[in-house]
């Protein structure tokens, strides 16, 4: 999906929404642009809290987990901990959207290409097999690579901290999850869902 086409998208969600969440968006829309160029849009439903779309940089903010019920918004009764909680996690999406890189898996050509938020070219890094899933945390990376069977462990500039599992081990793999407990998971298409114990 381009970006002129996720603009239009959230710019339509704005636009769906009921006046006082329009307004509601607006105005923090004003609030966060003064850190960054993000759009916010705030209603019921819509993140479990907060979550922001890097490529439009769109955030998603639920007005019902953060603020408060719609009656309770339009009687100007919120809570000041409520406002900075919403503060708090529009504030962490922005900054997710201002540093994270946009890391793309390029299978075919057997490499991830990264670009910063602008969309221009970082670096492209080359692996044996096909790279087919990212897991980004704060403190590294997960990768599956297709066809090798490998789970790779990766630093946050891609370089390879450790390998694991075997050649033929996946099908075609084509997701990556790791559990709080470390336990790797990898949805497979020909496979189905697969679990991995780091050792």
């Amino acid at each position: 999906m381009s970006f002129a086409t996720e603009l239009t998208r959230a710019a339509a969600q704005r636009g769906k929404l009921d006046p006082l969440y329009r307004e509601l968006s607006d105005d923090w829309t004003l609030i966060l642009q003064q850190l960054f160029p993000v759009w916010a849009l705030i209603g019921p439903g819509l993140a479990e809290p907060g979550h922001i779309e890097l490529r439009s940089r769109t955030v998603y903010l639920d007005s019902d987990e953060l603020l408060g019920p719609a009656a309770q918004i339009r009687a100007g009764q919120l809570e000041r901990r409520a406002i900075l909680r919403t503060y708090g996690v529009a504030i962490h999406e922005v900054l997710h959207a201002k540093h994270t890189k946009l890391w793309v898996t390029d299978r075919e050509n057997s490499r991830i290409q990264i670009f910063d938020q602008d969309g221009t070219f970082q670096k492209e890094i080359k692996y044996a097999g096909l790279p087919c899933s990212l897991l980004i945390r704060k403190d590294g990376i997960t990768m599956v690579n297709g066809f090798t069977g490998q789970i790779l462990e990766l630093d946050l500039d891609g370089k390879v901290l450790g390998v694991y599992g075997k050649a033929m081990e996946f099908g075609e793999a084509h997701n990556v999850a790791v559990s709080p407990k470390g336990e790797v998971f990898v949805g497979d298409v020909t496979k189905g869902i697969l679990k991995f114990v780091k050792k």
